[in-house]
């Protein structure tokens, strides 16, 4: 994903957080509100109880790739934060990945395909 798609500081985290709509699932929650800009940025926040840097890495590599696949069937003007919350995460198969994902994007109303 290229660098203008994601956001990268801690406050935009945080008023993603606090001011947008929440999808809670059994392994991640995502956060959905309106971006200040013209793209569409993600985030994606990776508990430490999901393993080590070398887990953690790998998780993030692949939500950000289901991401990257997916993004012009994303609603454009949003800022999305991933947090992924549960070990399972890590050992699950791709398509159930992407399939968890997707789900929590069509919820939260961001997923135009």
């Amino acid at each position: 994903m290229k660098r203008q798609h994601r956001l990268r500081r801690p406050a935009h985290f945080q008023r993603v957080r606090s001011s947008g709509s929440h999808y809670d699932g059994a392994v991640l929650l995502l956060s959905v509100a309106p971006a200040r800009q013209r793209v569409t940025r993600c985030g994606i926040v990776v508990a430490r109880r999901i393993g080590s840097a070398v887990v953690r890495n790998r998780v993030k590599r692949r939500i950000r790739e289901i991401l990257r696949i997916h993004y012009n069937c994303l609603r454009t003007h949003s800022d999305i934060v991933v947090i992924a919350r549960s070990p399972t995460i890590a050992t699950m198969p791709h398509f159930e990945l992407q399939d968890t994902i997707l789900q929590a994007l069509r919820r939260t109303g961001i997923w135009h395909p």
